[in-house]
């Protein structure tokens, strides 16, 4: 009987069940004057300036993950019940990089927006640190000497940089300007009495480490460039976030503690999988069917996703023109890996830092730093160590036991056998960021051979014209909709945190520019993209929506 009363329900409700799904299938999409793709820095901070500089909120906010943060990724690491504990540790965006210019009183946005949170973070210190090899310590004063001779060599290829933007002259590797500085990658001629590569890890220690790519695949002329904003601008200081809340407190702090009403919505766990475009708007769908439409979207992926090819990535329709995938194509993504390990107990020495010159392949498992240190996390028996680019592609394909594996054998040559043995592993992990449909890296590096006006490009709305290298298709700039903007955007701080922040304030000027000042449509996007808006505009007032 209760099967048979069963099948009556379901053929009284199945039609009107039908008939609801079918009235979803059709229903007209929801409409939002403005959509924000992504909830990483640059997302949160075009959300936050809107509502705060510009007193608007008519905005949904769509995260793909179920947090806000984007490559700004903590997370709570350790055995509770080990001597060490456990602990927040940050998977992707970690320091701070350039703090205040005590000559201009210059500060990095990002620097302040630590301050304004309170965010506790910690000097890194790269002097402090002891050189091994597989066969033990090294000569901490011979390999400081190698040291000193690289930042000759780099102090020469930053001003042979400037030297040839100044005469107009192509650019070419950062390998070539290495070398023209006086530093050698030969390393026959860096081999101390051990056999170890000191010249290569010394150059992976500074150069592969800050760009995640080696010189030969990265631009002489926009490393320079990209260097003297950060650290000539604000300062030379890294300092190394160590705050419980998590490195992505300095960008959800500052939004939600606005009030609910001047904040736009937020929608967690949506995944956009396709993004048609058109001079008219924007219409977006999520991976489950639904489709919203919007005036203007703002797009913050990641270049890695950019780059990804269908069925992974983002389907655009009509799709990117050639100009916006030569641009997109031509960038590099890279990947940053940091690789934690917790012990029972702590084996290294006191120092930060850890130089480990290994005795066939350059940048294998270089840099070692202890977070069981004074200001670090004291006690917490931890310590990282770091991979970029295709030792990180490399690393994720393997298994955790296979990975830690060789991590333990590096420590063995180290700091010898027995004693990494005796202090058992108590936890271990590392982000699979390349693997990650939805990073599919970490942050960007600009390539050798990649032209400035490649980057507005990059940046360009569409649809549009090409800004730079030549003619595009479809339209003129004024009439683009969707917006491109992230890290990877920025001119001056390409991968760096600030290039986030500052994209997602350009972006925010934008789009405000469009939706609320009383003025036409075309080139609404043009003087405001291209160009600072004026000091106080729309500052502190109530805008009304041109329609």
């Amino acid at each position: 009987m209760a099967y048979l009363a069963l099948r009556l329900y379901l053929l009284l409700i199945l039609p009107f069940a039908l008939l609801s799904s079918a009235q979803n299938a059709t229903a007209t999409p929801t409409h939002y004057p403005l959509l924000i793709l992504g909830g990483g820095m640059t997302g949160l901070s075009a959300a936050t300036l809107l509502s705060t500089a510009y007193n608007f909120s008519s905005y949904l906010l769509l995260e793909a993950t179920g947090e806000l943060g984007g490559r700004m990724r903590s997370t709570s690491f350790g055995d509770a019940s080990s001597p060490g504990g456990r602990h927040v540790i940050e998977l992707g965006a970690n320091w701070v990089q350039g703090l205040t210019n005590e000559d201009t009183g210059v500060s990095n946005p990002v620097w302040e927006l630590a301050q304004a949170v309170n965010l506790s973070t910690t000097y890194s210190d790269y002097s402090d640190f002891l050189p091994y090899s597989s066969n033990g310590s090294l000569s901490a004063d011979y390999v400081n000497s190698v040291m000193d001779s690289y930042s000759d060599a780099f102090d020469a290829y930053l001003a042979s940089a400037g030297e040839r933007q100044a005469r107009g002259w192509h650019d070419m590797t950062a390998r070539t300007g290495l070398r023209l500085g006086g530093w050698t990658e030969d390393v026959g001629t860096g081999v101390d009495e051990t056999g170890a590569y000191v010249q290569q890890a010394v150059e992976y220690w500074n150069f592969d480490m800050e760009y995640s790519m080696s010189p030969e695949e990265s631009s002489w002329v926009q490393v320079a460039n990209n260097n003297n904003f950060t650290f000539n601008q604000f300062s030379d200081e890294n300092n190394l976030v160590v705050d419980p809340r998590g490195f992505a407190t300095i960008a959800t702090e500052p939004f939600f503690a606005l009030p609910a009403a001047q904040r736009g919505e937020v929608r967690l766990n949506a995944t956009v999988s396709a993004i048609a475009y058109s001079s008219s708007g924007v219409n977006v769908t999520l991976s489950s069917g639904e489709i919203l439409t919007a005036d203007y979207a703002l797009c913050t992926f990641s270049l890695g996703v950019l780059q990804s090819p269908s069925p992974s990535g983002i389907q655009f329709t009509p799709p990117l023109p050639a100009w916006k995938q030569t641009a997109v194509s031509g960038f590099a993504m890279s990947t940053y890996t940091k690789i934690f390990l917790q012990f029972t107990s702590k084996f290294w020495p006191d120092t930060q830092f850890q130089l480990y010159a290994d005795p066939s392949t350059r940048g294998r498992y270089t840099q070692w730093q202890s977070l069981d240190a004074p200001g670090f996390l004291p006690g917490s028996k931890i310590i990282f160590t770091t991979v970029t680019a295709q030792d990180s592609v490399r690393i994720e394909s393997m298994s955790d036991a296979a990975v830690l594996a060789e991590l333990l054998s590096v420590l063995g040559g180290m700091y010898g056998e027995q004693v990494v043995q005796a202090a058992n592993v108590t936890d271990f992990y590392f982000q699979r960021w390349h693997e990650d449909p939805l990073f599919r890296g970490t942050y960007s590096n600009w390539p050798a051979g990649y032209h400035p006006a490649e980057l507005d490009n990059l940046r360009a709305p569409l649809p549009g014209t090409a800004p730079g290298m030549g003619e595009g298709e479809g339209g003129v700039l004024g009439e683009g909709r969707l917006l491109f903007a992230g890290e990877a955007t920025s001119f001056e701080y390409f991968g760096f945190l600030q290039g986030a922040y500052t994209e997602g304030q350009r972006a925010a000027r934008a789009v405000a520019n469009c939706l609320l000042y009383q003025r036409g449509e075309a080139g609404c996007l043009g003087e405001v993209w291209w160009g600072e808006v004026l000091e106080g505009e729309g500052v502190g007032e109530t805008f009304v929506r041109k329609r």
